[in-house]
């Protein structure tokens, strides 16, 4: 698993980094860069960071004008020609930190920027994810009905289609594939396309780049399905590694905007 290294502009966030802790691996490590004007840490936040077991260290900058900005994004170069494999993310509202970030994921290499509000909406994210999947767990560790309370049931739904309302079965099935992703299904449409993901993730894949030839759709779906909508980055660079700079750069600029209906539309 590739490493990824945080660099915390701590002026512009304070201790939103928190966040962070519980995403990141071990090999993870966190970079809190911060000047006189940074506000302090609560001796509650230094606690939990020296408890987390996280690999950090703080990185004092000089003060001016945008000061600290310059610092971290040139520590961010200087990092990518150190370990050009892993994966750095700024965590700033600072917008101004876009452009250099383009001009290294041009370049094929792992940089982007995370805001509080991505922060806060990953946090609201992962509680729900949590609570879908021990539903799925306690329905299939649920014990089959006896044979007699089975025959009951089947009398039960026949009469009366209440008991049906008991199984939910349907959330686990991948979900319907949206129009935003417009698939041309086509002459490729099978009796069993819609119960396989690879062959829905193919289909939406070649609905969105219909000029595709069908080995490279094949290679871009398979991309896709090792990777979810949020690692941005890392499709982008495998498209780079997979086509070239030139081509990769621009199969991902066109399926960019179309990312979260494509993994929709496999239930992803």
């Amino acid at each position: 698993m590739k490493k990824t290294i945080y660099l915390i502009d701590t002026e512009n966030v304070g201790s939103a980094w928190k966040a962070l802790l519980e995403r990141m691996n071990r090999q993870d490590q966190l970079l809190l860069f911060y000047t006189e004007n940074s506000p302090g840490i609560s001796y509650a936040d230094l606690q939990l960071l020296l408890n987390s077991g996280r690999t950090f260290e703080f990185i004092p900058c000089h003060t001016g004008k945008n000061g600290l900005d310059f610092q971290l994004i040139s520590y961010l170069g200087y990092l990518q020609s150190k370990i050009a494999k892993n994966r750095l993310v700024v965590v700033s509202d600072d917008t101004g930190y876009d452009p250099a970030l383009q001009f290294w994921t041009d370049k094929g290499f792992w940089a982007e920027r995370l805001s509080k509000a991505d922060l806060r909406q990953e946090e609201r994210v992962q509680p729900s994810v949590k609570r879908a999947d021990s539903a799925v767990v306690s329905v299939a560790k649920t014990a089959p009905l006896p044979k007699a309370e089975r025959k009951n049931d089947r009398h039960a739904v026949s009469s009366c289609a209440k008991p049906r309302k008991t199984v939910r079965q349907r959330p686990v099935k991948p979900a319907a594939l949206p129009e935003t992703a417009i698939p041309r299904l086509g002459d490729h449409t099978s009796a069993n396309a819609s119960e396989d993901p690879k062959s829905q993730m193919l289909l939406a894949v070649s609905g969105v780049l219909p000029d595709c030839q069908k080995g490279d759709c094949v290679r871009i779906s398979q991309i896709l399905e090792q990777h979810t909508y949020r690692q941005k980055q890392e499709i982008h660079y495998e498209l780079v590694k997979a086509f070239g700079e030139d081509v990769g750069v621009k199969q991902y600029r066109r399926l960019r905007p179309h990312l979260y209906d494509l993994y929709q539309s496999v239930g992803a």
